[in-house]
């Protein structure tokens, strides 16, 4: 006789009051010139925005930085060249899908900071790269009127490591905090702070199979220095985020989103997971890596976390690359120009769908993770605007691991089988007795799409339980509505 495992969820205990559904680390370049130099076509663009709206994406965080529309930070900025337009066009087309954006305020620090000058100047770089941001925002947000950009990332992994030179008589942490403070006086000063929502510090430890612990005490370089951010930026910072890679098991992960939220609930301000993965490529065109985002989904709403963004949704083509590996007489830099780090010809294979113009046959196709990605993404996300987290309980949390979000007269609950196995179960929907649809992923079926095309299952929940076998290395989306 099987044993049936119980998942508890208790509505009453929220986590989270304001879930914004799934996000995803999504560049801004199905207009670049790079594009279109591999034969991208407006009707590529047209699917890829199809999926778009498939994933149901709530927020697009994309790579940004001051090449894009200036030679230096000094100035001038051509807010019409081909790439910033690049840039306005896509905005343009995430605003009209509902998306918000997450645009970066450049990408690697302190190197973005004297941006077109050979070292940095402490004195006059802050504010002259903080009159860079601001005018760049600006431009965006008043004279194009998009008002979905409605975030700025404050650099990416700034504090785990330097790009560039570190200014004498400064650490990276202290000039760090001084850059900051030196844009968010520059957006107070245009008007535009309080549309703009501060992210940060985006950090990671790089380490990542590594028993290094989250709470980074004070001073420490190589980590997440969220403690430093809550004592020294929450001023400026409106939503903590962090991230990690390549933890193997959705405990470790709930371990890690707990340890994230527990240093930033104080400051009573939401926390974003704002990359996460696995890095091997050989895990992510693998059956198993659907099931894993969904584990990762699980611990991220556990910990009560606002939003979690993939590195990344599509595999895409980086802008300026050398598109043919390594150059005779070269040397690998570590660059993305070159084949490594999941790139390839340019292209940045971490995607949940691949891209169109790739080099190999039957590029343009979905990885069996993107089934997953967008039931969860569909199943969870629900409606435009926040729901409720609720706790759920698994007992002895054996294999099974779930998640639950309320909106409305609508919820919807989340389990997921990490067993290579199937696992039977007994849902407890503390008291709740309205019939669910069962939205399954089923990996190792023989289903289209991995099962998740398939008509949903109307289960009883009589006496608040409901009762199911979930496939091995599946899961499960238990819902109030029947189309997602």
């Amino acid at each position: 006789m099987s044993y049936s495992q119980t998942v508890k969820v208790h509505f009453d205990k929220v986590t989270c009051a304001d879930f914004r559904g799934l996000s995803a680390v999504y560049h801004a370049y199905a207009y670049s010139p790079e594009y279109d130099r591999r034969g991208y076509t407006d009707a590529d663009r047209e699917r890829e925005f199809a999926l778009v709206r498939e994933a149901r994406l709530r927020i697009a965080r994309t790579y940004f930085y001051p090449h894009y529309n200036c030679a230096s930070i000094s100035g001038p900025f051509d807010m019409h060249c081909q790439r910033m337009e690049s840039v306005r066009r896509w905005c343009a087309k995430m605003q009209e899908m509902g998306v918000e954006v997450a645009m970066q305020a450049g990408w690697h620090f302190p190197m973005n900071t004297y941006f077109g000058k050979e070292h940095p100047d402490p004195e006059k770089d802050p504010e002259l790269y903080a009159n860079w941001v601001g005018a760049t925002m600006q431009y965006l947000m008043d004279d194009c009127g998009l008002d979905n950009v409605k975030y700025l990332m404050l650099f990416t992994e700034p504090t785990s490591y330097a790009s560039g030179e570190i200014p004498g008589g400064w650490t990276l942490w202290t000039y760090y905090i001084r850059v900051c403070r030196a844009i968010d006086a520059e957006l107070r000063r245009r008007g535009l702070r309080d549309r703009l929502r501060l992210v940060g510090p985006n950090s990671t430890f790089g380490s990542t199979l590594s028993d290094k612990r989250y709470h980074i005490e004070d001073g420490a370089q190589g980590g997440t220095n969220l403690v430093e951010a809550v004592r020294d930026l929450d001023d400026v910072i409106d939503i903590y985020s962090s991230h990690d890679y390549n933890f193997l098991h959705q405990n470790m992960w709930e371990g890690m989103c707990r340890a994230f939220a527990d240093v930033v609930r104080p400051t009573g301000k939401p926390f974003w997971l704002d990359e996460y993965g696995m890095q091997p490529e050989i895990m992510r065109t693998t059956h198993v890596y659907g099931n894993f985002i969904a584990q990762i989904q699980t611990a991220a709403m556990a910990a009560g976390l606002q939003t979690t963004m993939i590195w990344s949704l599509f595999d895409q083509l980086f802008p300026s690359n050398t598109p043919f590996g390594i150059p005779d007489g070269e040397e690998d830099d570590g660059s993305h120009n070159y084949n490594r780090d999941s790139f390839h010809n340019g292209v940045h294979r971490c995607g949940v769908y691949s891209f169109r113009r790739d080099d190999y046959e039957n590029a343009g196709a979905p990885y069996e993770s993107w089934y997953a990605y967008r039931l969860l993404a569909q199943g969870l996300g629900m409606e435009i605007g926040g729901g409720l987290l609720s706790t759920v309980e698994v007992e002895h949390a054996l294999t099974l691991y779930g998640g639950a979000v309320t909106q409305g007269d609508d919820y919807a609950v989340v389990v997921v089988n990490t067993n290579a196995t199937p696992a039977d179960l007994v849902l407890d929907l503390d008291g709740r007795t309205r019939p669910l649809w069962r939205h399954v992923y089923a990996p190792f079926s023989d289903l289209p799409a991995c099962g998740t095309e398939a008509a949903p299952k109307l289960l009883s929940a009589k006496d608040g339980l409901l009762h199911d076998t979930l496939p091995k290395s599946g899961f499960a989306v238990y819902s109030t509505r029947e189309t997602l």
